[in-house]
Formats: C-alpha cells, structure tokens, sequence
C-alpha cells in the first residue's frame, strides 16, 4: 500500500476517478501588445540562445511576439519554432506560421517521436476520436475567435454532449466567465484540413453571422446602439469572416441586408481604415455579380466614400461617388442619387469648393423631398448649415443645423442628433455666445459617450479644448487636446488630428511655451496641406503668424498673415478673413497707418456682417485706434 503517495500526470484527458483533482492548463503568456509581458516570448529567447549566440534585433523580437501570438503561447510550438532557428529566420518562422503549423517540425534526438510536430500531436487526439466527434470537430473549425453554444447548434448542429466530450479530451476551450468555446489556432488549423470539399457550414456560418448584423439594424440606429454594438464586438471575428465568405460564394442578399448595420458598427467603433477596406472589396466583388450585383456596388460604394471622407480623401472620395452614381442611375436608384451628391458635397466644401458642394446639396434636397426620404433631407440640412456657418451665414446656419436636428429627433436616431448638436456649437461660438456653445457641445458630447461614437468624439473634444481656450483655463483645454488626439489617432481621422494639432499649438502660444505651439501647428498645417483641408490651412498660418510676431519676426508674421489671408478670400472663409485683417491691422499700425486703417476698416465692415460681438468688439477697437492716431499726425 502506498496510501501518502501523490502523483501529478499531465494528460488531454482527464482520469476520471474520485481521488483526482482535475487542474485545467493553458499555454504560456503570451503578449497581446508589445509592452505586455510575456512568458512564451521568455521562453522562445531562452531556447534561441541554446541555438544562436547573437542577440535579438528589435525587429526579431516583433517577430517573436507576433509568433507567440499565433501559438497562443503553446510551449510545444515555441518550443519546435525556437529549434527551426538553426536554419531559418525568425522572419520566416513567422510569416509560415501564419499560413499554418506544419513548418513546426524538429529532428532532435532527445524529443519524443509523437512530439517532433504538431501534426503528430493533432493525429493521435484525432484518431481516437469517434467519427461524429471527427465530423463535428472539423465543422467548429469555421468559427473565428469562439463561439457560443447556440451557434455551433444552429451552423454545426453540435449538441451539449459533443461539445462536453471536446472539451474533456483537450480539444476545445470552454470560458466559464463568457460561456463561449474557443479552438486553440493550432487545432482549428489542423481541423480545417480535415473538412470536406463540398461541405455546407461556411455557408450557414456565413448566414448566422450576418443574420445578427442584419437584426441589429434598427437598434443601432436609435438612441440605445449600445446594447447591438457589444452584441457585434462579442461576434466580430466571426462576422468579418462571414462577410468575406459572402463575398466568395456572391451572397448579394445577405451582403445588402447588413451593409447598413456593419456601417455604422465601423461608425461607432471608430474603425473607418478596416471599413473602407472592407467596403472596396464588396465593390469589386459586386461589380461583377450583374444588375443584382450594381445594387449592391452602388450601396457599398456610398459606403466606401463615407469612410474615405472619414479619412480625409477627398478627390479619391469624388472619383468612389463618381462611379458610384453612374451605377445609381443605370439601376434608378433614387435614395444612392441623393445620397451619393450628399457625400460629393461635404467633399467639396471640405476642400474649400463651397459654390459647388450647395449645388450638389441641394440637388441631393430636391431628389430627398420628391422620393419623401427624410434621411437626406437631414444630412443636406446639416452640410448646408456648415457652409453658411464656415461663411458668416449665422441665421442661415442656425436655421439648417436645427432642422436637421428636429428630424433626428423625429428619427430617434442619436448618432446623427449628436453631429448636429456639435455644429449648432460651433455657429454659437463663432457668434460669441460661449455658454450656449457650451452646452450643445456637452449635450452632443453625452450622446457620444452614451452609444461610443469615437469618430465625433475625438472632434467634439477638440471643440471644447477651444472653449475652455477662450475662457482661459488653457489646463482643461490640454486635456480635452491630449483625448482627442488620441482618439483621433486610434480612428485615422486626419482632419480632426489636424484641427487638434493646430488648437494643441494656439494653447502653447497662450501659455508662453512658443517653441511647442510652433512644432504642433506646423504639425497641423502639414496634415491640412496632405488632405487639401484650407479652411485648417488658414487657421494654422494665422495662428502660426501669432507666434512669429511675439518672437519679433515681423516678416515672417506679413508672409504668414499674407497666405492666410489670400485663402480666406479665395474661398470667402469671413470668419477667418477678418481674424486675418485685424491681424494685419495690429501689425502695421505703428509704421504704416494708412495701410492699416484700410485693414481694421474692412474688419469691422465683414464683423459686422457676420453679426459677431467678439470680432466687432476687436476690429472696432483697432480701427478706433488708428483713427486717433491718424488725426493726431494730421
């Protein structure tokens, strides 16, 4: 009898007896970002220093974390990829491993035939498994990124006892926390070679995830998105890949039905880079799928311009909408028309085209009242109100933005109620009335945070930093800078990033810090200049001539003033015109009068015109000025 004797057995399987104590053992740590610590990247090191002598190059490093990350810190895998360095690069240990496991073998005579690849180690779990379990196993290999239990019912027809008898033998993982089933990458590789030809799943894996978009549809377009945007995220993995199926096997009618919900989950989450590429493949799919197919290009590549809007690329966005609605008209869609000019039309004034981007507004108006599609007439609502905004049109402005924001109301549609409130904010600061300014901003900026939209986030931050600029708490503007930029560094939004960089450089101006508020404002006027945003262009060399003439350099500060000047007329940007003349006014006031007063007299012609206290208040001053130095020289 050996009654105090302990044993501790490593098995895939459990023993199932009463005196065991069953402990559940995962891979290795394994890093999900560069900075995180990481056991299997310890690991690997290790072992490459039994092989190689020389010290890791960072790049090598990246290639190890990548690596472990695709063996989900397996340390039989670590183990075999650390013995390929003999005679491979880690590069391309890395890049084989992500095309599968079979490179992972070793020949070392110390290692036991059954674990000199993974393969092996697959084969034998395979082989005593019972063909059902075979069937099942190789059918789970579809999903992506796990699963839940009425998923592998509903695509695999597992049932409880399948995935119970998995998961005992090693074979599957069970989340108690999420109640979800994850396939470990290396057994989810080997299964999937074991699936059949002509077997059905990735279709109905196809038809399940997109169904879940296509029941979301409605719930993210009202005032709770919240609840379907982390029913998505749970599911994302499997729902890009379902998208990419459909593509493969021309499913048009899943694609169209959640086109709209897998847009605005991309709007939400910020995610405008991964939609714009996921959006120009089913256009290039589609295009070739027939008339049905053109429907479908037509949508996806309103899409597309949506988010190359997102990212600033305004002419590639013209040139989307160009195609776009020539397929519009030849398969007389009438809502892709309106739309299509909408998104032309924010193009265009963002590049400063503003003449232009009203006619094509209100032809997308004209088009939205006939067809009674609200939807348009809202946005054409809310692109007109910027433009009278952007050119002193106060009245105008308040009268656009708040119809548009009346039929989000009546749409009960947050996301877009939230992108009127802010430019409602922003004619009340441009016509001085800071409090109100105030809270439409925090208003819409509440909505933001109620259903994540991160793409208004990251702006209305910025447009707040500019409020707390103006009431002198430059520690608050600071703030809000620094979580917008980051914000809109994460989403790609590089006319935000702009707008940021030049308000983070007026701050550092105002707080005495010139050497910084010159690096971040030519950070912004650089961005403008990329993505052909002159409005930007303009507030940048203004506040950039601010600098240069508190550090004496008053050519510089005239050749400044001069280019902004020269754009704010070019695109009658008033606003910034008479920032830009009163500038002009200042700096000529001691040695050239004349000229000066010819400035600070247009000044307060155009503040006055734009109806804008702040702006009267200072041209008239100037100008005042100049009239009693003039008359005292006389």
């Amino acid at each position: 009898r050996c009654e105090s004797v302990q044993m501790l057995v490593t098995s895939r399987r459990s023993l199932q007896i009463r005196a065991e104590w069953v402990i559940a053992l995962s891979g290795l740590s394994h890093p999900v970002r560069d900075s995180d610590p990481s056991d299997a990247v310890d690991m690997f090191v290790a072992r490459y220093a039994q092989q190689q002598r020389d010290l890791l190059s960072p790049g090598e490093v990246d290639a190890v974390r990548s690596l472990c990350r695709l063996a989900r810190g397996l340390p039989l895998a670590i183990e075999l990829a650390a013995a390929l360095t003999r005679n491979t690069t880690i590069w391309e240990i890395s890049q084989a491993m992500q095309n599968g496991f079979d490179k992972l073998t070793a020949t070392m005579l110390d290692i036991p035939a059954r674990h000199q690849s993974l393969r092996m180690v697959f084969d034998v779990s395979w082989n005593r498994l019972t063909d059902e379990l075979q069937r099942i196993l190789a059918r789970l290999s579809v999903f992506l990124g796990g699963f839940t239990a009425k998923a592998a019912q509903d695509v695999v027809g597992a049932k409880p006892e399948h995935l119970f008898a998995l998961c005992h033998r090693s074979l599957l993982i069970r989340n108690n926390e999420t109640d979800r089933y994850l396939l470990h990458p290396v057994i989810r590789a080997f299964a999937q070679e074991e699936l059949a030809t002509d077997d059905m799943t990735s279709r109905r894996h196809a038809h399940y995830f997109l169904g879940l978009l296509v029941n979301h549809t409605q719930p993210l377009q009202q005032d709770t998105p919240q609840r379907s945007v982390a029913a998505v995220e749970a599911e994302i993995d499997n729902v890009r890949l379902a998208w990419q199926t459909a593509i493969s096997h021309r499913q048009i009618d899943l694609l169209s039905a959640g086109l709209t919900a897998f847009s605005i989950y991309y709007q939400l989450q910020g995610l405008a880079r991964e939609a714009e590429a996921t959006m120009q493949s089913t256009v290039d799919g589609a295009v070739g799928w027939g008339d049905p197919g053109i429907c479908l290009a037509v949508r996806a590549g309103l899409e597309l311009a949506r988010f190359q809007n997102r990212l600033s690329r305004y002419r590639l966005t013209i040139k989307t909408l160009h195609t776009a609605l020539q397929w519009a008209s030849q398969v007389d869609d009438a809502w892709a028309e309106a739309m299509g000019n909408v998104f032309w039309g924010e193009s265009l004034w963002r590049i400063g085209e503003y003449a232009e981007a009203q006619n094509r507004l209100r032809h997308a108006m004209a088009v939205g009242q006939k067809n009674n599609h609200s939807d348009i007439m809202g946005w054409c609502h809310h692109h007109l109100g910027i433009i009278d905004d952007m050119q002193g049109r106060y009245t105008n402005a308040q009268e656009h933005l708040q119809n548009a924001s009346g039929i989000w109301r009546r749409l009960n549609n947050a996301q877009l109620l939230s992108v009127s409130l802010n430019s409602v904010g922003l004619v009340c600061q441009h016509q001085g009335d800071t409090p109100t300014a105030r809270r439409a901003m925090e208003e819409s900026l509440a909505l933001c945070n109620q259903i994540d939209y991160r793409h208004l986030q990251a702006m209305l931050l910025g447009n707040l930093s500019i409020l707390s600029i103006e009431m002198g708490d430059y520690a608050d503007a600071h703030r809000f800078l620094q979580e917008g930029l980051d914000l809109a560094i994460a989403n790609g939004n590089l006319t935000t990033q702009g707008d940021i960089y030049v308000n983070m450089g007026r701050n550092y101006r105002l707080t005495g810090d010139l050497e910084q508020a010159v690096q971040h404002l030519e950070r912004g006027l650089q961005l403008a200049e990329f993505i052909s945003n002159r409005t930007t262009q303009a507030i940048a060399l203004l506040n950039l001539a601010d600098v240069r003439r508190e550090q004496g350099k008053v050519a510089d500060t005239k050749s400044l003033l001069w280019q902004a000047l020269a754009i704010a007329r070019e695109d009658d940007l008033k606003s910034v015109q008479c920032e830009v003349l009163i500038r002009m006014a200042e700096l000529l006031g001691k040695d050239a009068r004349k000229e000066a007063k010819q400035y600070s007299t247009e000044a307060v012609s155009l503040a006055e015109t734009l109806r804008n206290p702040r702006l009267v208040g200072k041209a008239k001053a100037i100008d005042g000025y100049l009239q009693v130095s003039i008359d005292i020289n006389q």
